[in-house]
């Protein structure tokens, strides 16, 4: 698997973590099992809260957002996330699995192409 995929617990702790996503952040399993996904993802506060809302009110779930994870060495590595809650059969929550995709080299082609545009005269 190529993208990342991280479950986390209903408290927001890391529970499984793929080698995609290990690669990508730059740690080791060990060192992020246990651990907050406020460490790899710093704008986590209100994701359960989201996701519980859009679950509880039949919402359409917004996937594929953009986001930012921060990787051991504190790089901003742009990500385009997706994210569904795991219920028990009495619908309790039971944790959140996580997916994102590196997209990097494509937000770095969008900043050469709109630079690029910045330098062609306007001929009008």
């Amino acid at each position: 698997m190529t993208d990342t995929l991280i479950v986390v617990s209903p408290g927001g702790t890391i529970q499984t973590i793929n080698p995609a996503a290990c690669t990508l952040l730059g740690y080791r399993e060990e060192e992020l099992i246990g651990q907050s996904i406020g460490k790899v993802l710093p704008e986590n506060r209100s994701l359960f809260d989201e996701l519980e809302h859009v679950h509880s009110n039949k919402v359409e779930l917004t996937s594929n957002v953009e986001k930012d994870y921060l990787s051991k060495d504190l790089r901003k590595i742009p990500v385009v996330f997706s994210a569904s809650i795991m219920r028990d059969n009495d619908g309790r929550i039971q944790g959140m699995i996580c997916v994102a995709r590196d997209i990097t080299e494509r937000k770095q082609a969008e900043k050469d192409l709109q630079q690029s545009e910045e330098k062609i005269p306007d001929l009008n």
